[in-house]
């Protein structure tokens, strides 16, 4: 179990797992800390990764165990190098500590948005209601237009209609005339007229068939209108479940931040988190240039001074 451990450990670290089982306990604890530090923050970005694809990326299970591994890897790749570097380097301290206060406002922050849920849920049903009520008279000055025009054709279709009844009233039929002419060919082989003959027949108004066709479509205009009218009464209801559905992550950080502000508990607790979370991110950090050179930092420096002297000697 122990060289399993350390194993691990290697694969982790990145490093050479030939090296440190001939290298002295030391180094073995170096590996084991190492190990623990990367654990610890490893475990605490996952949960971080996991929540920030589930609750603003919207993945599912799947997707957001994917994020979670994502910044895992991200995670100790970062780390790694510092743990990989030989020497008191200042420059890499530097770096990693400007890269640790980032992740641990990222981190605490995220962390906060899962605490403080039901807090930043109340201040969203302000939010959300100023949003609603925005939307709301946008979209209910877009249906009121739609209503309106509807009303106008309508009425402009009503006024055809009285108008086509009034004609059918009055000429209910109408008389059609149909002359078929007479003709026969002269002696000159020519076709002459010798008369015409004119017959009348009585039909039924054609606007009849037209008032049918006009009385549909008035129909089908009502039917759109009270469709309109009758969104008018769900429309709110929709409006804001689709606002409550959508939280966008700068929102809630607004939100949170209000929250902060306004409440000196709340920043106390963000603060103890924010600390934790620094105080993690330099773990690694500490554990490496805490420590003098264990004999695996000084093998690698002893193998790469033998190979520069080598490659001296090849170049004359």
């Amino acid at each position: 179990m122990k060289d399993w451990w350390i194993k691990l450990g290697c694969y982790l670290t990145g490093y050479n797992y030939s090296i440190v089982k001939s290298s002295s306990e030391a180094s073995a604890k170096a590996v084991k800390k190492f190990t623990s530090a990367l654990l610890i923050i490893s475990m605490v970005w996952c949960f971080i990764g996991f929540e920030f694809t589930s609750r603003y990326l919207h993945g599912n299970a799947l997707v957001s165990s994917i994020g979670a591994i994502i910044m895992v890897v991200v995670v100790i790749q970062i780390e790694r190098q510092i743990i990989l570097t030989i020497g008191k380097n200042s420059s890499v301290k530097r770096f990693r500590i400007i890269i640790g206060i980032v992740m641990a406002i990222i981190g605490s922050v995220i962390i906060d948005q899962v605490m403080f849920k039901d807090d930043i849920e109340r201040e969203r049903i302000t939010v959300d209601q100023i949003k609603v009520n925005k939307a709301m008279a946008i979209k209910t000055k877009e249906i009121d237009d739609q209503i309106m025009q509807l009303d106008s054709s309508i009425a402009r279709k009503e006024r055809e209609r009285m108008k086509m009844i009034a004609e059918i009233g009055k000429n209910p039929t109408i008389t059609t005339y149909n002359t078929q002419t007479q003709a026969k060919t002269d002696d000159k082989g020519k076709m002459v007229t010798v008369g015409k003959t004119t017959t009348s027949q009585s039909i039924p108004n054609p606007k009849i068939e037209m008032l049918a066709q006009l009385d549909d479509q008035i129909k089908t205009l009502r039917t759109a209108k009270t469709a309109k009218e009758n969104s008018l009464l769900t429309i709110r209801a929709t409006v804001e479940k689709d606002i409550k559905n959508n939280k966008p992550f700068l929102e809630e950080l607004s939100i949170l931040f209000r929250i902060l502000v306004s409440s000196p508990i709340a920043f106390i607790v963000w603060a103890l988190i924010f600390t934790f979370f620094f105080s993690i991110e330099l773990f690694v950090l500490y554990c490496k240039f805490g420590d003098d050179k264990n004999d695996y930092d000084r093998t690698i420096l002893h193998q790469m001074q033998i190979r520069m002297q080598m490659i001296d000697k090849l170049n004359p």
